[in-house]
């Protein structure tokens, strides 16, 4: 069985807006959780789902694995759901 770790990266949060673009010394919020998600031992590989354009442009920075997702889900979890669907 393929192991993968899917990063919700939901632009519009309420809590914190725009919290994955976030600079971090010279990187994205999404793109640390990335990297840090990929030097997880027996893990296939590593996507990011997101609803954003923006994000995406973001992300491919770094990599080619991004699912685009519906903008219209109510949690991290829902967007997981449809993200792993489409793998």
């Amino acid at each position: 069985m393929k192991k993968i770790v899917v990063i919700p990266a939901r632009l519009n949060s309420t809590r914190l807006p725009n919290k994955v673009l976030l600079d971090l010394g010279g990187k994205s919020v999404v793109q640390r959780v990335y990297q840090q998600c990929k030097k997880a031992k027996n893990i296939d590989d590593v996507y990011i789902a997101t609803d954003s354009m923006e994000v995406e442009r973001n992300c491919l920075n770094f990599t080619d694995n991004i699912i685009i997702t519906d903008k219209n889900h109510q949690s991290g979890t829902d967007i997981i759901a449809e993200a792993i669907i489409n793998i």
